[in-house]
């Protein structure tokens, strides 16, 4: 199941007259997840993200979405270590990476059946795993459209 789609609970008529009733699953949704790789041969060693869903914020909107995630990403210690090797050996300025986190709300509007419209702002500490980079705010909209 797609994020935005409606999700709906039916309840099926006790009598041969009565329509069949449904209506829309709301609630909070929970997401952890930790992802770990090898060290010996993956770029990212691990990453580790939490969020919160919540469908059907108002009673109005039983559809809509609203959402908040943080995750950070580690970067393979051993490309740091080289990275550092490097700086020490003047064989050129490179920044020296390590971790990279973001944060993430949107609002998910549920506009028509086919039709989900989902603003959202991200925010992201050390671009890149670098801490010299400066932090990013970025404001986007996904439309999602579904034939």
């Amino acid at each position: 199941m797609r994020t935005g789609q409606l999700r709906r609970v039916c309840q099926f008529p006790s009598a041969a007259n009565r329509p069949l009733v449904c209506r829309f699953q709301t609630g909070s949704q929970r997401l952890l997840q930790r992802n770990l790789c090898g060290s010996t041969t993956s770029r990212l060693d691990n990453q580790i993200a939490a969020g919160v869903l919540y469908t059907g914020p108002f009673v109005s909107r039983p559809a809509d979405e609203i959402g908040f995630a943080i995750g950070r990403t580690h970067l393979n210690s051993r490309i740091a270590a080289v990275e550092t090797q490097l700086n020490t050996a003047r064989l050129g300025p490179l920044a020296v990476q390590s971790s990279e986190y973001l944060g993430e709300v949107f609002y998910s509007v549920h506009a028509a059946r086919w039709l989900d419209l989902r603003p959202t702002i991200q925010y992201i500490h050390q671009p890149g795993g670098i801490a010299q980079n400066t932090d990013d705010v970025i404001v986007g909209l996904r439309v999602l459209v579904d034939f």
